[in-house]
């Protein structure tokens, strides 16, 4: 994981944050399509993968932030079916899909609409927290971190899937010409959003990885485990509550 400076980390910013709601409600109908095709399927490995490598008890709380339509939700709930999984989106008409697909699962699970800088639960009431491709969109990065560590118990653990760009010089213009020219033509001819020209930017703009562990430790968390998966154009991060 190689890093050779450390930059602020920034969030969507505060005025932004209205507009980046309101365009993933627009997006809702075709984004789990969008989100497959993208990525050529890979995304359901990349869940799968952060649910396998997540250590708790069987029956452990899971907050699921950022949750879109529910796809991180199923695999935590075949890992872990005894679990109860409080699944949360600031976006309406995400959560309006996430209850279709997971109607079977109610009985263990609670779909929430909120933003992660205003959490609506108790302090130290969950035993893990997960956020998959929202850590991004945050309107304040610091402050939602801050909130979820509010909410995790001692010892709890924190596990983020997040887009990176490539270590490799080779696959890094390779990824970087997907993420210029394939990946907002297509989404906008599919969705009529410009929602895919967002993604990109926002990857593009994120911090690398070691940067994003350096900020995280700074605000009390340990890092367990950080890994690359598929290249490095996506890394899994695993931190536990000190």
């Amino acid at each position: 994981m190689g890093c050779h400076t450390r930059i602020p980390i920034q969030g969507v910013e505060p005025e932004k944050a209205g507009l980046v709601k309101d365009m993933f409600g627009r997006i809702a109908f075709v984004y789990d399509f969008l989100n497959h095709l993208l990525s050529f399927g890979l995304d359901y490995h990349w869940r799968d993968r952060l649910a396998g490598e997540l250590e708790i008890e069987p029956s452990a709380r899971i907050l699921d932030l950022a949750t879109g339509t529910g796809d991180q939700v199923i695999s935590l709930i075949k890992r872990f079916p005894s679990s109860r999984i409080w699944a949360l989106d600031f976006a309406v008409a995400m959560l309006v899909r996430a209850s279709r697909k997971l109607s079977e699962m109610k009985d263990q699970l609670l779909l929430i609409q909120a933003p992660i800088e205003r959490l609506p639960f108790d302090d130290e009431f969950f035993s893990v927290v997960t956020i998959s491709f929202g850590l991004r969109n945050l309107a304040d990065l610091n402050e939602g971190l801050a909130q979820i560590k509010r909410v995790l118990r001692k010892g709890g653990k924190l596990a983020i899937l997040e887009f990176s760009i490539p270590h490799s010089r080779l696959i890094r213009g390779i990824y970087s010409f997907y993420l210029v020219h394939f990946l907002p033509a297509i989404g906008r001819l599919l969705s009529g959003e410009r929602a895919y020209y967002y993604l990109r930017d926002s990857i593009m703009a994120f911090p690398s990885p070691c940067n994003l562990v350096f900020k995280i430790k700074q605000l009390g968390f340990r890092r367990e485990k950080v890994y690359p998966l598929t290249f490095g154009i996506v890394h899994l991060y695993i931190f536990s509550k000190g």
